[in-house]
């Protein structure tokens, strides 16, 4: 059996402290890339050097914009883009909301809501709140109203009626829409949970109607209902998802769609009555849109593959967006890897991804390829940035980025196919996946790896032991091992206990899934080298599910490497933390699928 090193480490011993190997990582990473290879990479600094851009909200001139950024607060005047500094203050996270009259700034600081006066950066209220459940500011300005627990996606109507999402017991059961405390409908399912669309309610700006979204078709649609629940109308329509969306003064609609590519999130407006119409978007994903108060501008996050989300505006009277920031680096467009659409044979099914295909790559200079997984699983990889899966491109590997079945985007049946069936399909999927790559002209067969964070993790923890020859390495990030004790775990955040519940049922009912689905199951079999990673304050996927999954697979004398991020939770929040794992998982891959 092999001795424990700093890469391997037990998780009886003390916990790893990032910040101490991060030297040496750097100092390795140097020594292994050649002069010119460094050159052709994309460092985890330089991608730590991009800004962290929120959505943006409307000044009442519609003429500047407010966002947060890298924990401050900034005005932006669509003129000229020049980020201007609003306070001094650091710890402002989220998308800014006005209020009504426009004359005081909302924002989250850090675990209260402060309101600003936006002209000279005064703090004129601090609130406190449940900040996860959501929360808006009065219409008087005055005050915020949060949706409070038990409650997510506080909306307040122009006359100050309370919207809210009431959560059922069983947190993925009933879930109720309410107004005040009349509910005015009813949904069951993950979009007025824990949204990947943003937020599901929004009222009419005259405050008569509450628009939310809604899968009962089958798609995640926007549907509205009068404040005292009667005149339930769809407004869009389409085997499609829509989501992220805002009602305009004149009652049209302006959201963000999939309707031309399932991995395409474009903008779109739709004036009542009338089929909607493309306003921007081609090959990347537009997010939180809003309009100007005066209905002439459109504002937004926009990124795509290769370029990360900047803050652009559209007017209505031009056909041009204007881009209004420019976080990214100079240099990022001569490391990054534009991705292009890639469908493949599973099962019954087409499965969809993003394929990144380095330069250089070709039949006679074949490439490693690598299968990246996405969390949730009720996520998506679509056309927008991905840091993770540039870094792995630009160090020569073909990435793909796969949609397995249990994915968003792709209608309500496809995102329920894993119903008492997870570690069915999906780990199918990536088996597929792989066989896929093998079959391109320009991949080495012989050399695919898995990676994947959360539900991927797990996916790439199942897959290899399930196909035990398929992989040559893999990379599993805060991955599921064992289905009963992580449903077992006290403090397991509620929301993925009971999503998991739903997914799976009781593991008292359903024992044969559990262990079916779990990877430890399949210990015995696994051949290919895991490199696993974990923080050790993770309440999403406790830190005990790679505890367990190491130790079975160092007992089985498999190649196995450990590391535990002391103080990080369900991902990497840290720049030492994900310089760390980021040069592991290089270093990983480069060991075990170039040979080097």
């Amino acid at each position: 059996m092999p001795q424990p090193t700093s890469a391997m480490r037990p998780p009886s011993y003390l916990c790893m402290q990032p910040p101490r190997s991060c030297l040496e990582l750097l100092f390795l990473l140097a020594l292994s890339f050649s002069p010119v290879r460094a050159q052709q990479s994309l460092s985890i600094e330089l991608i730590d050097s991009i800004k962290s851009t929120s959505g943006p909200a409307w000044a009442a001139d519609s003429r500047h914009l407010y966002m947060t950024a890298e924990g401050r607060l900034w005005k932006l005047p669509i003129e000229s883009g020049r980020q201007i500094l609003v306070s001094d203050d650091s710890g402002f996270s989220g998308s800014p909301r006005f209020s009504k009259r426009g004359d005081v700034l909302a924002v989250a600081h850090r675990n209260q809501v402060w309101l600003i006066k936006p002209t000279t950066g005064s703090v004129r209220g601090r609130f406190r709140g449940v900040l996860d459940s959501r929360w808006d500011i009065t219409p008087s300005g005055k005050g915020v109203l949060f949706a409070g627990r038990g409650h997510l996606w506080s909306r307040v109507s122009k006359d100050g009626r309370h919207a809210r999402v009431r959560k059922s017991p069983e947190m993925f059961g009933l879930n109720q829409l309410l107004v005040d405390d009349t509910v005015v409908c009813e949904e069951r399912g993950i979009v007025w949970i824990f949204s990947p669309y943003g937020s599901p309610i929004e009222w009419s700006p005259d405050g008569t109607r509450l628009y939310f979204l809604s899968a009962r078709t089958g798609w995640n649609k926007i549907w509205s209902v009068a404040a005292d629940g009667s005149n339930l109308r769809q407004e869009t329509f389409g085997d499609c998802d829509d989501r992220d969306f805002q009602v305009l003064t004149d009652n049209s609609i302006i959201f963000v769609s999939n309707r031309r590519r399932k991995v395409e999130w474009s903008l779109w407006h739709q004036m009542r009555g009338r089929d909607p119409s493309f306003v921007f978007g081609d090959w990347g994903t537009v997010q939180a849109p809003v309009a100007s108060p005066d209905g002439r501008k459109f504002a937004f996050l926009f990124s795509t593959p290769a370029r990360p989300p900047e803050v652009y505006v559209f007017d209505r009277a031009t056909t041009a967006p204007h881009q209004i920031t420019k976080n990214a680096p100079r240099n990022l467009a001569i490391h990054a890897v534009g991705g292009s659409i890639f469908n493949f044979p599973s099962r019954d099914r087409e499965i969809e991804g993003v394929l990144f295909i380095p330069p250089g790559v070709d039949s006679s200079h074949k490439a490693p390829a690598i299968v990246k997984l996405h969390g949730g699983p009720s996520m998506h990889d679509g056309l927008s940035w991905n840091s993770q899966l540039q870094f792995l491109a630009s160090r020569g590997y073909v990435v793909l980025a796969v949609n397995y079945t249990g994915s968003v985007g792709y209608g309500k049946a496809f995102e329920e196919a894993d119903r008492l069936r997870i570690g069915h399909e999906d780990c199918d999927d990536v088996a597929a996946a792989a066989s896929a790559l093998q079959a391109l002209p320009f991949v080495h067969a012989g050399r695919i790896g898995v990676c994947g964070s959360s539900y991927g993790g797990y996916l790439t923890n199942l897959a290899i032991g399930r196909y035990p020859r398929l992989f040559t390495a893999a990379v599993s990030w805060f991955g599921i091992a064992n289905w009963f004790t992580n449903d077992a775990f006290p403090r397991l955040h509620p929301v993925v206990k009971y999503f998991f519940r739903d997914r799976m049922g009781d593991p008292g009912v359903n024992e044969g899934l559990y262990r079916f689905a779990s990877p430890v199951t399949y210990a015995d079999s696994v051949r290919t080298p895991l490199l696993l990673a974990h923080g050790n304050a993770d309440t999403v996927v406790p830190v005990g599910q790679s505890d367990e999954f190491y130790k079975l697979l160092l007992a089985r004398s498999a190649k196995v490497s450990y590391s535990i991020y002391d103080g990080e939770g369900h991902g990497w929040s840290r720049h030492a933390t994900r310089v760390d794992a980021f040069g592991r998982m290089e270093l990983w891959f480069k060991e075990h699928l170039q040979g080097k």
